[in-house]
């Protein structure tokens, strides 16, 4: 029954995929930064020195560029290799959940967190966010099974996991913090192996220096980019905001930063509001808080006291990285909140109060799967992009000229690397807008339209942005070079 249960919810994950395999983005997204490094590993053959804090995090990098390495530039080999992350995940939750509740919660949790947009939308492109995920659920189940068996092995390999997590995002720190803090409250006759988790931690954390310090004579150098990357330009803050300033607990960091969904009402606490609102973590974390409010006398008190210590640690890391470090509160930031609440939806099933696992756990559970996957299937994406932009260069490929972002955007679409960018001269171009095509196209009070839209393709079926071919008007070019000529 159980190897049947994991198999099930297993195939549910792939189907989650299926559903819509979002992969690659490009156009100004991380992943830009993470395939252009993969890409400078594959042609150099070793790893190449990183100039930012995206660089430095290879245990995202590596797995793509072997991927590319192997099996060519393609999007199919980039999402295989981002993909690892993802499966790692959900066999990180199904592990966790397991032992510390029972096999029916794990597989709740891995169908809760398969169903998570703001996860499985990332399973497919090189990011940190999964990948950071992955080590920290896996880092804390080799630490549970230390804790109940007394193992120093179990213990260390915890630590080095928990290592990967760094090098993967400086944020874990705030996940050792609070680890460090729960081991006070341990029971003193139990907790002492775990301490073995430190040496592994010392271990993974002390290779990675020593690489740097071989390399540039700096053991710091990775963190010295970590500190200095918020002086980096944002589009999700204001224009002209002054990013020189330190963002530890900076009020102006934290009211700056775009509303994911939109919703402005108080500062100090927008950021957790528009992860509630938004559809891509909202339903997980609401189907799980009224199963707290509803369920929670179900648990049995060690489940209970477990879930507690685990959701106090957490909201502990989500204070810290809201109002400490003051990071842009995206849901993708808050992929330890999805962990718990998928958790919690495993405990609820798990509990089979009166004998029987309750209709309501089951029930908030599959709300948030119906939820999940109607968000998921409606994610924007690139394919529908690519599909056209490959007949429209095969039309009109000696005409077309192609604005940066859909450049990169389209980096996987071989017959549009040579294409020239903006500005070339040509009578065409492909651009990615935010709305409708025709909405970027501006009178010009002497000469009326600037262009005129040939074709447009979605990025979803709920999504405003479009790729569009444009024509210029018959004129612009001869504009445009008086213009600059004055």
């Amino acid at each position: 029954m159980m190897s049947v249960a994991f198999l099930a919810a297993s195939l549910f994950a792939l189907f989650c995929l299926w559903l819509n395999p979002v992969g690659y983005v490009g156009a100004g997204a991380d992943d830009e930064r993470y395939l252009a490094v993969a890409r400078c590993w594959v042609e150099a053959g070793t790893p190449c020195l990183p100039d930012d804090h995206w660089g430095t995090r290879w245990p995202v990098i590596a797995p793509a560029a072997a991927a590319l390495a192997l099996l060519g530039d393609s999007r199919a080999a980039l999402g295989i290799g981002a993909s690892l992350s993802w499966g790692l995940a959900l066999f990180g939750i199904a592990a966790l959940a397991t032992r510390w509740f029972g096999w029916r919660a794990g597989v709740a949790a891995l169908l809760a967190l398969a169903a998570t947009p703001v996860f499985t939308t990332f399973a497919l492109t090189p990011n940190p966010n999964v990948t950071e995920l992955a080590f920290q659920l896996l880092a804390l189940t080799a630490v549970t099974i230390a804790w109940r068996d007394g193992s120093a092995r179990w213990a260390f390999a915890g630590g080095l996991l928990a290592a990967l997590a760094m090098a993967t995002r400086n944020t874990s720190i705030l996940v050792l913090g609070a680890g460090a803090l729960a081991w006070l409250f341990l029971d003193p006759t139990r907790r002492r192996p775990l301490l073995w988790a430190v040496p592994g931690l010392a271990l993974g954390l002390g290779a990675e220096m020593l690489v740097y310090a071989l390399a540039t004579g700096d053991p710091f150098y990775r963190y010295a980019l970590a500190l200095s990357h918020t002086g980096i330009p944002s589009a999700e803050l204001p224009e002209g905001f002054d990013t020189s300033q330190s963002p530890l607990f900076n009020p102006a960091y934290i009211a700056a930063w775009r509303r994911e969904a939109g919703v402005e009402i108080w500062w100090p606490i927008d950021g957790w509001l528009n992860l509630i609102a938004g559809g891509r973590l909202g339903p997980l974390l609401l189907t799980a808080a009224l199963g707290g409010l509803l369920l929670r006398r179900t648990l049995a008190p060690e489940a209970r006291a477990t879930l507690a210590r685990a959701m106090a640690a957490t909201l502990l890391v989500v204070l810290l990285l809201t109002w400490g470090l003051a990071v842009d509160p995206k849901a993708r930031m808050f992929l330890g909140l999805a962990a718990l609440a998928a958790l919690a939806h495993g405990a609820f099933v798990a509990a089979r109060g009166r004998g029987r696992i309750e209709p309501l756990a089951i029930g908030l559970l599959g709300l948030h799967l119906l939820l999940g996957l109607g968000t998921i299937l409606n994610f924007p994406h690139s394919r529908d992009g690519e599909a056209a932009a490959r007949s429209w260069i095969a039309a009109h490929g000696d005409d077309i000229e192609m604005a940066e972002s859909a450049k990169s955007y389209l980096t996987f679409v071989p017959s549009a690397r040579d294409l020239p960018l903006q500005g070339a001269g040509r009578p065409m171009l492909v651009a990615l807008t935010a709305n409708a095509c025709a909405e970027v196209i501006y009178d010009d009070p002497r000469y009326g339209p600037t262009a005129s839209v040939v074709a447009d393709a979605r990025q979803s079926a709920t999504s405003t942005a479009r790729l569009c071919l444009f024509r210029y008007a018959d004129d612009y070019w001869t504009r445009a070079r008086g213009s600059e000529g004055g």
